[in-house]
């Protein structure tokens, strides 16, 4: 099958040689899906321009000619002018056109279309109903609470523009991959489409396939009484991950006589306040800051760790990479959850799940863990078999490929349907 990966707005730079927690998805769904024999060409805004790559190695521009044609420009620049001085809401109306003809430029030919959901970005809807193909839409995430966590919230007329267009994307769209139930929930809630038209197919991980079980300190040694309790972060410093909560916690636990340390691998927006928070705390001795790692050092300090930390907080989907990455490792892992989720922690036997935003029952995990080595440990061995069964991105794109195959048989069937209807029709005239 040939399918085109299309990531138009809100994207992550898959061409970074340390690519965050988005692009590393987008580079492994990839790769895996051209491992089972389909051909992906990704199309991509990156840099204010449109780049499509065969190999996510090299990239070439996606298009020339129409829109990037003088009287276009023009045309677009007049308007951005008018829209400015007049401050009327953006509409992505020519950004849409753009990457729609750059779509159907470099995709003539192909199967499926698969977008990244990105806010205001129509042109792959445009795309698909042009070329004749499913579009089909992956939601990793709910736009409209995370411009409110970010504290640039969508509003006034901005905001009913903006909806118009999502409502008209996302209904028409011949099916939606969410990554967790959480997304697809929400999804649902947002935009009243067919649940049927909507599945969940988990993230996988890498990790699981670059460590072997005798590299796992769960597999290579036990944690004694008297040793730290190593736990470790990995991810964005963003709102939604609790991290002066994560903190405090740890500095309550070794308050209350549990010997505990922390590392943290990553960065963001919130950098600042966790160091400030641990420097207030005076828990200096006990926390790490790792910084942005890439994947060799990353999977140094997992081998080192005894529990992965995911405090989501504020969102419908609990559920994370760092989650099938802490699996894959050998970790034991504390979440934050409800309502079923998270549902790749299994409470009590691969890690503990505690309500969003309760410090204390956060302190009790660390504290409990801190105080059960070998149960760690087992945890830990327990995930990582739950990870090699079905955890790893080859598992991820097989569900697609089946998904994937599903919708185009569905799609061809039902034209046939027509066909034969149409051709009753005119035997019966």
């Amino acid at each position: 099958m040939k399918i085109g990966y299309l990531m138009q707005a809100g994207v992550p730079d898959i061409r970074a040689e340390a690519p965050s927690g988005p692009a590393n998805h987008v580079l492994q769904t990839c790769r895996h899906l051209a491992r089972l024999g389909h051909q992906v060409q990704v199309v991509a805004c990156l840099d204010k321009r449109i780049w499509k790559s065969g190999d996510l190695v090299h990239f070439s521009p996606a298009c020339a000619g129409w829109p990037d044609s003088v009287p276009f420009k023009l045309g677009e620049r007049c308007v951005r002018g008018i829209q400015s001085r007049l401050r009327l809401p953006y509409v992505a109306f020519f950004d849409n056109l753009r990457f729609a003809r750059a779509c159907e430029h470099a995709l003539k030919g192909y199967d499926l279309l698969y977008e990244r959901m990105g806010w205001m970005g129509g042109g792959g809807h445009i795309a698909a109903g042009r070329l004749g193909i499913p579009h089909v839409l992956e939601i990793n995430g709910d736009h409209l609470r995370e411009h409110e966590m970010l504290g640039i919230p969508i509003a006034g007329l901005q905001r009913q523009l903006s909806l118009r267009l999502m409502r008209r994307v996302t209904r028409g769209a011949a099916h939606a991959v969410a990554t967790g139930e959480g997304w697809r929930q929400r999804h649902l809630e947002n935009w009243k489409v067919d649940p049927a038209r909507v599945s969940v197919i988990q993230n996988g991980s890498e990790v699981v396939d670059l460590l072997s079980r005798r590299e796992l300190r769960c597999y290579r040694e036990q944690r004694s009484p008297e040793e730290a309790l190593h736990l470790v972060y990995v991810g964005s410093f963003d709102p939604w991950q609790s991290l002066p909560s994560l903190v405090r916690a740890v500095a309550r636990a070794a308050a209350g006589g549990a010997d505990v340390r922390l590392s943290l691998a990553g960065r963001g927006v919130v950098e600042e306040e966790v160091k400030q928070a641990v420097n207030g705390l005076r828990i200096g001795q006990r926390v790490k800051f790792a910084g942005h790692l890439d994947m060799a050092a990353l999977l140094r300090l997992l081998q080192q760790a005894d529990a992965g930390i995911a405090l989501y907080r504020g969102r419908e989907e609990f559920t994370g990479l760092k989650l099938l990455d802490y699996k894959s490792a050998g970790l034991a892992t504390i979440a934050a959850g409800r309502d079923g989720q998270p549902s790749l922690i299994r409470h009590g036997i691969t890690g503990l799940i505690v309500p969003p935003d309760d410090e204390d029952a956060l302190v009790d995990a660390i504290v409990e863990l801190s105080r059960s080595p070998e149960r760690v440990v087992e945890m830990g061995r327990q995930a990582r078999l739950e990870a090699e069964q079905g955890h790893s991105w080859r598992h991820s794109a097989e569900a697609l490929d089946r998904l994937f195959h599903s919708i185009t048989r569905g799609r061809q069937r039902r034209a046939e349907g027509e066909l034969r209807q149409a051709g009753s029709a005119v035997g019966n005239g």
